[in-house]
């Protein structure tokens, strides 16, 4: 990698301006090969004759392995650089949406998708670990907020493209293949903007000694890594309330558009534009979250947690009581998304980072999102299950008694906070 000499005030704050516009890019562009999949598989039941429980299997298949790949990438972010980690996983999950295109059968979905969770397990930990090295601590909170919406950005892009792409096939099958592919093709843009302007650190262009940030990574990955992260009370806090957050997370991102279609009547293309309005709702929680924990809470993570748990459990037991108009049904996507993600957002980035042990940020961020995604396993084949034995509106309700659950859980902790 090529080195620049940059020694003045000016030249970082450039550098910090390229570096947050370019790992902001590199995981709204994971969502193109993630969030085509939700949007695609109503048609799996129509032209394949798949059932519920197939869809929430492979769903089950994913998040495991995105689950096991967040704690081990993590590590191995720390071991060989934040820039390989993110060009090998793109390119990887990029393949992957390839082959989606191609595969008609349940099996080959279920391996191609266990080989994607591994895949998209790269770009959190990469990217985090990257902001971290470039930013100082007392900024994060405010920085992540707005970092942390390209995730809610990358899944409402991904999903309207993803809808677009089916409305535009002329068959049902090619709309299989453009929603798989078109997305893909849109991705390959973004990983030549990591490949050209991606640094992993101020060091890697000619700036030493930044206060206050992380130090570069490169040193060898050791256990005790990962047994001082297990040893933080405050991690285990963060990824608990994090999974809580991802169950709630997976069921919408999974299922949205399948409920949309089953019990609303939409067309699938119908109900991918409308499902796209809950992460866009998640982007303004992720940015209120990150400043209402720096300027009302004094950068207390959990009273955000907190207070969105309770908003969540209203709106998520209003959902299937409401009619099926879009504009009632967007309202409460849009609030729905605003409390899932911001403080998802909040605990998964500044949370975990602001908790990591010295030397071991990557493997901590991991391991928040690791424990945290364990939870989307059981949310694909549980609202499978639900749905079809109870209905649609129990889904809800189990949602919504989740948060109720853990907003208690974490109430006695108000007060806790980060180094």
């Amino acid at each position: 990698m090529a080195s620049v000499s940059l020694h003045t005030l000016r030249d970082l704050r450039t550098w910090r301006i390229r570096i947050f516009v370019v790992t902001w890019l590199a995981y709204v562009g994971y969502y193109f090969t993630r969030k085509h999949l939700p949007v695609v598989q109503p048609l799996f039941l129509e032209e394949y004759g798949w059932s519920m429980f197939d869809l929430g299997v492979i769903a089950a298949a994913f998040q495991l392995t995105y689950a096991v790949g967040q704690l081990v990438m993590g590590a191995v972010g720390d071991r060989f650089g934040a820039r390989r980690l993110l060009l090998v996983g793109m390119i990887a999950t990029l393949a992957m949406s390839l082959f989606s295109g191609l595969a008609t059968t349940v099996s080959a979905f279920i391996v191609i998708w266990l080989v994607n969770g591994f895949a998209q397990a790269t770009g959190w930990p990469a990217t985090v670990a990257t902001m971290a090295r470039w930013f100082p601590r007392k900024t994060r909170g405010r920085v992540m907020g707005w970092w942390t919406t390209n995730y809610m950005v990358g899944d409402t892009l991904a999903t309207w493209l993803a809808a677009a792409s089916i409305a535009a096939a002329p068959t049902a099958l090619t709309a299989i293949r453009w929603g798989f592919w078109i997305p893909a093709l849109a991705f390959c843009v973004v990983i030549f903007v990591v490949w050209k302007w991606h640094r992993e650190a101020p060091e890697d262009v000619g700036i030493y000694e930044v206060p206050d940030t992380n130090g570069p990574n490169g040193r060898a990955v050791h256990w005790r890594d990962l047994v001082q992260v297990v040893k933080v009370p405050g991690l285990w806090v963060a990824a608990v309330i994090t999974g809580a957050l991802k169950f709630a997370m997976y069921v919408f991102f999974f299922w949205t558009v399948t409920y949309l279609v089953d019990a609303r009547g939409y067309s699938d293309a119908a109900a991918g534009y409308l499902a796209a309005l809950l992460p866009l709702g998640g982007a303004a929680g992720a940015i209120c979250a990150g400043w209402a924990s720096v300027r009302l809470f004094t950068r207390r993570r959990i009273p955000v947690a907190v207070i969105l748990l309770f908003v969540l459990a209203v709106v998520t037991v209003a959902i299937p009581y409401t009619s099926s108009d879009p504009y009632v049904l967007a309202a409460l996507f849009l609030v729905a998304g605003f409390a899932i993600y911001g403080p998802e957002s909040l605990l998964a980035g500044a949370g975990a980072i602001e908790y990591a042990p010295a030397g071991a940020m990557g493997t901590a961020v991991g391991f928040v999102n690791a424990i945290g995604s364990l939870a989307g396993i059981p949310a694909g084949l549980a609202t499978a299950a639900i749905a079809e034995s109870f209905g649609w509106e129990a889904v809800f309700w189990m949602v919504a008694a989740l948060a109720v659950i853990t907003m208690f859980g974490a109430l006695p902790l108000w007060n806790s906070r980060g180094k």
